[in-house]
């Protein structure tokens, strides 16, 4: 018996640490974890997402695209006033942020409707099937527009993103960007990025950066095989 105490108290206390470590991994990007908290979002396990969040929006206070994100996982939830607060903040960096404003009117219609008295006794007495069947074909649309909302909203990010990294020559988000690409086989937009760079910069310089900076050994050698062929192909 002190044994399963012993493991009970050992996993109380390294629990929480096992679940950091696991975040910590896409936390070294916006786009890291942005990409993987959609993925939460994608296979409808919005916990996980809001868990990883919270972490990123802390770790990366400036970026609307995550704040959007980590509205539209609380939203997910029904924690309708948290997610206001956070698409309002993700409204205060980008005021053009498409996926909080479309949210946030949401949000403000659904609390208006759960006032409604008559709304209040469809949730008491329950739906009737045509009812029921109204819910389901709203939450569908809903969460499609939601997703082709994020999804749109985290290619123009990226593509932002790369383009200031590179008039500054930040060399780590520069390579953060081109290793989820090729990590996920975004093929056009990778020769988008690096068409971009041959022509600021010459191959060497290039093959220099991400020998330098990219982390993972199989992303390097990917990104170079892929360099050379586009410099080729460009004569």
């Amino acid at each position: 018996m002190r044994v399963v105490y012993s493991l009970l108290i050992l996993f109380l206390l390294t629990g929480p640490v096992f679940a950091a470590t696991n975040n910590s991994a896409f936390l070294k990007s916006q786009v890291a974890c942005g990409e993987k908290a959609q993925d939460f979002l994608n296979q409808g396990n919005a916990g996980k997402a809001v868990a990883l969040l919270a972490e990123g929006v802390k770790r990366f206070p400036d970026s609307d695209w995550l704040l959007s994100l980590y509205g539209r996982a609380l939203f997910s939830k029904g924690d309708l006033d948290e997610a206001e607060d956070q698409f309002q903040r993700a409204l205060e960096i980008n005021k053009d942020n498409p996926v909080a404003r479309v949210l946030i009117k949401e949000i403000r219609l659904t609390k208006d409707a759960l006032k409604d008295r008559e709304m209040n006794e469809l949730v008491n007495f329950g739906i009737d099937k045509a009812g029921d069947l109204g819910v389901i074909v709203i939450g569908v649309w809903l969460g499609t527009l939601m997703t082709m909302m994020s999804g749109r909203f985290a290619s123009l990010f990226k593509r932002s993103s790369f383009d200031k990294a590179l008039r500054r020559r930040d060399w780590d988000v520069v390579t953060d960007i081109l290793e989820n690409l090729i990590a996920n086989w975004q093929k056009p937009e990778l020769r988008k990025n690096m068409n971009l760079m041959l022509a600021k910069y010459p191959q060497k310089d290039i093959e220099k950066i991400i020998i330098d900076y990219v982390d993972v050994q199989k992303h390097e050698d990917e990104l170079l095989f892929f360099l050379r062929k586009l410099h080729a192909k460009r004569g």
